[in-house]
């Protein structure tokens, strides 16, 4: 592993590590800064401290399954795993919040101590996937779940078939047809 006197760099390099080899050296380097920072940032967020630290965990698992994905052109290593950890925080939210009840856009972004305000666009972005989320529920079930798979768990389509034992040709479709759905609820609506 390259060490460096840039954290951004460092972190992004572990990142790749993992990525490409999955490298618990690497890992553990990745776990030990932001584990912490990450438990706090949940307690923040209003966590009790045992989900806090589920949350956390299920952070990392996210950082050790889709570190091949990290791309240091497009966002810090930082931004990177928070946005992967704030993705995990509105999922629990939405579990949570009900069919109808809409998260307030300052649960879904909470500024970062090391990171510039949101703009009105990142805002906009998130107040709408959390709108997505509840317009997922007026899905088929088949079709939710797939969308669920593909999008929230980042799962490809040959993943997506192999756990629910369909054809990819099926899973291709039922996107399709819920993307198409979702549209038009979102024109309607």
């Amino acid at each position: 592993m390259v060490s460096s006197n840039n954290n951004g760099d460092e972190w992004a390099q572990c990142l790749n590590d993992i990525g490409a080899s999955q490298n618990n050296a690497a890992f553990e380097r990745i776990y030990r800064h932001f584990g912490p920072r990450l438990n706090s940032y949940f307690l923040r967020l209003g966590c009790d401290a045992r989900t806090a630290e589920e949350m956390v965990q299920e952070a990392m698992l996210l950082i050790w399954r889709r570190a091949e994905t990290f791309d240091r052109r497009k966002a810090k290593a930082s931004t990177w795993i928070f946005t992967l950890a704030r993705n995990r925080f509105i999922d629990l939210k939405c579990r949570k919040a009900g069919p109808t009840e809409l998260l307030p856009a300052d649960d879904l972004y909470p500024v970062l101590a090391d990171e510039a305000d949101p703009t009105d666009e990142q805002v906009d972005l998130l107040r709408r996937g959390g709108q997505l989320r509840l317009r997922m529920q007026e899905l088929p079930e088949a079709q939710a779940e797939a969308i669920e798979k593909s999008y929230f768990e980042d799962k490809t389509h040959q993943e997506i078939a192999d756990e629910l034992g369909i054809p990819v040709g099926t899973v291709k479709s039922r996107l399709r047809l819920a993307l198409q759905r979702l549209h038009g609820i979102f024109v309607q609506g």
